[in-house]
């Protein structure tokens, strides 16, 4: 038996010109009937939990994301306070993105002078922030901050080999395809075979190029 899934859509916004024009597009897309706005994670955009935080507070019903956030760059407690305090003022909206890194992440972590890590470390690295930030996000450990929503904040994983694929359809909420735009069903079947389980929420498993 095949389970329904909402299909939504989302926007993805890089540079912001200025404050005024960064919430006037907010509004467009939430008034365009977009479910959810994306800010990407490179230094040449700005930093996207302060931005998210700005856009939620001049709507009322759109969600926000990181597409995606670096785990490389981050201590996982460190965001899993931070998001929890953009999910509060969201009203729970907020969903949380999660990656190894884009093809140019190496660079920022070098400019930042944080460790990258090979691809199996970090890899590694994920899989142990987002079991840091499902138990810390969900209210899991007293006098933490924790997010509006239950069981937690979703957490969306951009994946694309087998290992990182079968851990995101165990634990992400949402799943990002990391396949080119010219992917063949063939090879998108093969690379589904990680794991027979879809996400475990009715969210939308986007598919992103990267790029």
């Amino acid at each position: 038996m095949v389970n329904e899934r909402r299909f939504r859509f989302g926007v993805t916004v890089g540079q912001i010109p200025n404050t005024k024009t960064w919430l006037e597009m907010a509004r467009r897309a939430e008034s365009s009937g977009f479910s959810t706005f994306l800010q990407p994670d490179t230094l040449f955009t700005p930093a996207p939990l302060p931005t998210l935080a700005a856009a939620a507070a001049a709507t009322t019903t759109l969600r926000v994301g990181s597409w995606v956030l670096c785990d490389s760059l981050r201590e996982p407690r460190m965001l899993a306070w931070e998001a929890a305090t953009v999910d509060q003022l969201s009203d729970g909206r907020l969903e949380l993105g999660l990656g190894v890194g884009r093809p140019d992440a190496e660079k920022d972590a070098a400019r930042l002078g944080i460790p990258f890590g090979s691809p199996g470390q970090r890899v590694q690295r994920l899989e142990a922030s987002v079991r840091t930030l499902k138990g810390l996000l969900s209210g899991g450990e007293p006098g933490f901050p924790a997010g509006v929503q239950r069981p937690h904040v979703p957490i969306l994983i951009a994946a694309s080999g087998p290992r990182l694929l079968a851990f995101a359809a165990r634990e992400a909420d949402i799943v990002v395809f990391g396949w080119p735009a010219d992917t063949t069903m063939e090879a998108a079947q093969n690379g589904s075979r990680w794991s027979a389980t879809p996400p475990r929420t009715d969210s939308t498993m986007w598919s992103w190029p990267p790029g």
